[in-house]
């Protein structure tokens, strides 16, 4: 990964040295967010200065404006540490998560990691992902159902 100058994530209009989600959006969203920011003020072009290339590398992203949970990146990727999550730190927040429905038997019992049936960006599990990763033991069934809630 190609290091960030600080000021590209710290600018003079960064709160508490913690840039928000937004700024992550700039590099990691579309192009309709980077133009966005630009001209609300959110990004202040003199010091944020990723290159092109860079832009066009970075992973994109879309987390839905309905997403439960709506927390900074940062909480889960560490830029100064390990930018990518360890999906085991899940369970720093989500300690009470194996004992709801059949998640226990999952996570305890079998080893699956959180990733596997949750999008990390947006949490629920959808028929989709249930179609492709449950039907792999199990006969299908919509995911609320199949967890027992």
């Amino acid at each position: 990964m190609e290091k960030l100058p600080c000021l590209n994530c710290h600018t003079d209009r960064t709160k508490d040295l913690k840039p928000g989600r937004k700024k992550c959006l700039f590099c990691h969203g579309g192009e309709n967010i980077r133009k966005e920011l630009i001209e609300d003020g959110t990004i202040d072009v003199k010091f944020f200065q990723p290159s092109p290339s860079m832009v066009k590398k970075a992973t994109k992203i879309k987390v839905p404006a309905d997403a439960p949970m709506q927390f900074h990146c940062y909480e889960c990727h560490k830029p100064h540490k390990k930018v990518r999550p360890d999906w085991g730190n899940c369970l720093n927040c989500h300690a009470n998560v194996p004992n709801v429905g059949k998640h226990e038997l999952h996570v305890k019992n079998m080893g699956i990691k959180c990733k596997e049936c949750h999008k990390p960006h947006s949490w629920r599990v959808t028929n989709e992902i249930a179609k492709k990763v449950c039907v792999k033991c199990h006969e299908y069934k919509e995911p609320e159902k199949f967890i027992g809630l």
